[in-house]
């Protein structure tokens, strides 16, 4: 049942993603880097690529930096409510964000500001 789960979240972000012709998004998903108080980095190249129509290349990573908010919420792909000191470096998630975003290969775009965060456990 849960990978049920994770497989229609992953699912859901994608269809989101590709929903407006590649421009803009409003959810991610991604493997977290590094974790700081007020935000998380996370891998995003998958989405840089598309969105630039480049084939990317395995030199470049992209992250983007998730700004986490008071009115940010953060639970887990059961629906609890967790905190940002639940998640670790490694763990994927995904990101539903305030507003919709393009992201490119300026590191400016990849600023995003999150409503949601979901943690996606095994």
């Amino acid at each position: 049942m849960k990978r049920l789960a994770i497989f229609c979240l992953i699912c859901l972000t994608v269809i989101t993603a590709c929903s407006k012709e590649g421009s803009t998004i409003t959810s991610i998903t991604g493997e977290i880097i590094n974790i700081e108080k007020n935000n998380l980095n996370i891998r995003c190249s998958d989405y840089v690529t598309k969105q630039t129509n480049s084939r990317g290349s395995d030199d470049v990573g992209y992250t983007c930096v998730v700004n986490i908010t008071d009115d940010t919420l953060i639970k887990s792909d059961n629906g609890k409510k967790i905190t940002l000191s639940d998640l670790q470096q490694n763990n994927v998630v995904s990101v539903i964000l305030t507003e919709e975003k393009t992201l490119t290969e300026d590191i400016d775009s990849r600023t995003l500001e999150a409503k949601d965060i979901i943690l996606i456990e095994d």
